[in-house]
């Protein structure tokens, strides 16, 4: 469901990553145009919050969301209490965990999906992240 997906942007802190792993010479991108540099072609809704786009960063708000959609915390992680508001094809008791494949062999990349995993599991969802490489990643989504 959408609002599930908005959680995950809430956890997702690109200013934080962009200072702790990349120094501060990264910047945030809220969609699919790069804010840098300035152009004409990147959609206002990106540059809602100070750039931070629709969904800033902000845990919890992510576990808020959440719970007004039937979720609540059950051993650390959140579970579908209420089917009708979790939304549609999802059973009471479904945990939100998730194993997340990301492109190895770059040290940035791993310590930004740790830090991104890190901050998901604050807002009670559950990401296994596992490296792989390109050609891996590749045609298992093709």
């Amino acid at each position: 469901p959408i609002y599930f997906r908005q959680a995950l942007m809430y956890v997702n802190d690109q200013v934080g990553m962009s200072e702790a792993i990349y120094r501060g010479y990264a910047y945030p991108s809220t969609g699919p145009v790069p804010p840098e540099p300035a152009n004409a072609f990147e959609p206002a809704v990106e540059k809602a919050n100070n750039g931070d786009g629709p969904y800033p960063y902000n845990i919890a708000k992510a576990k808020s969301l959440l719970e007004s959609h039937g979720w609540a915390m059950v051993g650390g992680v959140m579970t579908c209490q209420t089917p009708a508001k979790c939304g549609a094809g999802i059973k009471a008791g479904t945990r939100a965990t998730f194993t997340m494949d990301y492109t190895s062999g770059v040290s940035t990349l791993a310590q930004q999906e740790d830090v991104y995993k890190s901050d998901a599991e604050q807002a009670g969802i559950s990401i296994s992240v596992n490296a792989e490489s390109f050609d891996t990643l590749l045609g298992v989504a093709v």
